[in-house]
């Protein structure tokens, strides 16, 4: 059954290209996560939500049996669950992002989460750089946006108050990445109560207790707490109906360590926005290269350098340079996100289905 959930889980998989990078580490995973009933229902279960009746009656499984079980997947972050017209609907989550976020989101501390941590580490390791290259990046910045240059167009999905503003609902939850490193051993000390997600899934994510529902004041005041820390936020590279904002550091985030580790600077897509420095203000106090979580910034004789082609363009750098020597500019060139995460996932899934990634 847990083969046949790999086959389901990634569908691009040739018969003539019958295994991929870290299979070995994929079905341990599924093993310790689904018995053999939940695999083989979560085979069967679509990636988009449907109602329990239509479910059933694709399975030819009763509802009364199926109920149950998919509440009880849904309890463990295996599945989406909401509700629409009154009906429970279902849907089988991503292994990444999706599934391995919601295991670590809690911050419980026991063995079985350590041995978790550790099979996902393995199965990164084992993609290595082809994970990170990429055409379409999933995750984008958003910039700190009182550093956005005044006299700039400032375009809708560029204002990370504006998500929070318009959002139905908004939970916070532990930074999976950085529970996932202290599990391992590799904790960098970051805030961790900050990652938020928003609408239905927030939602989902409170009522099966992977985070808390908050007001749209404590989100905000949240991410001043990450911005003074210096972390990224990182959400959807999409401009509406985003799902998530995470604040991310380099050592930990599994998404720069795209340009951290691997060298792979398109694994984000930047904001439209470049650091700039002012060489006459800047008094070589080196505090913007130790904020720079891409290490994008370098010491040179006249003060710091910005590394253009390494800059992703979060602004927090700027946040505690004494000097004020630091600003964003608007970059030459600007990328658009897809309009929705419809497309944007799409678009990935059929990038890694022709560059066979897995």
């Amino acid at each position: 059954m847990h083969h046949r959930l790999l086959r389901h889980m990634f569908p691009f998989i040739e018969e003539e290209h019958p295994h991929i990078h870290g299979e070995e580490e994929v079905l341990l995973i599924f093993q310790r996560l689904f018995s053999d009933q939940e695999a083989e229902v979560a085979s069967e279960l679509s990636f988009i939500p449907m109602d329990i009746k239509e479910f059933s009656a694709q399975t030819g499984k009763r509802e009364d049996e199926l109920l149950p079980l998919l509440e009880g997947m849904a309890k463990k972050g295996l599945v989406y669950a909401d509700e629409k017209n009154g009906q429970r609907r279902f849907s089988l989550l991503l292994l990444a992002p999706g599934i391995m976020e919601l295991q670590f989101m809690k911050g419980e501390v026991n063995e079985k989460k350590k041995e978790l941590a550790n099979l996902f580490e393995k199965f990164f390791d084992s993609m290595g750089e082809k994970f990170y290259d990429v055409e379409t990046p999933l995750p984008r910045v958003l910039p700190v946006e009182r550093f956005i240059p005044p006299i700039a167009e400032v375009l809708p999905y560029e204002r990370v108050s504006r998500y929070i503003q318009e959002s139905s609902a908004i939970s916070l939850s532990i930074c999976y990445c950085r529970h996932q490193a202290k599990l391992l051993g590799k904790g960098c000390g970051k805030p961790v109560d900050v990652c938020m997600t928003f609408g239905p899934f927030a939602k989902f994510t409170a009522k099966y207790g992977f985070a808390k529902e908050v007001s749209k004041q404590e989100a905000t005041k949240a991410l001043d707490r990450c911005e003074e820390a210096g972390l990224v936020h990182l959400t959807e590279n999409c401009q509406k109906k985003i799902s998530f904002i995470c604040n991310c550091c380099g050592c930990c985030c599994f998404f720069m360590k795209g340009i951290t580790k691997y060298d792979k600077p398109n694994s984000i897509a930047t904001s439209n926005y470049l650091c700039k420095v002012d060489l006459n203000l800047c008094n070589s106090c080196n505090v913007c290269i130790e904020r720079c979580q891409v290490k994008a910034i370098e010491m040179i004789d006249e003060g710091v350098k910005i590394n253009k082609d390494r800059c992703i363009g979060c602004g927090v750098c700027a946040i505690s340079c004494p000097t004020e020597c630091l600003t964003l500019e608007k970059r030459e060139t600007i990328r658009e996100p897809l309009p929705d995460s419809k497309m944007l996932r799409g678009a990935v899934a059929m990038e890694m289905a022709s560059k066979k990634r897995f």
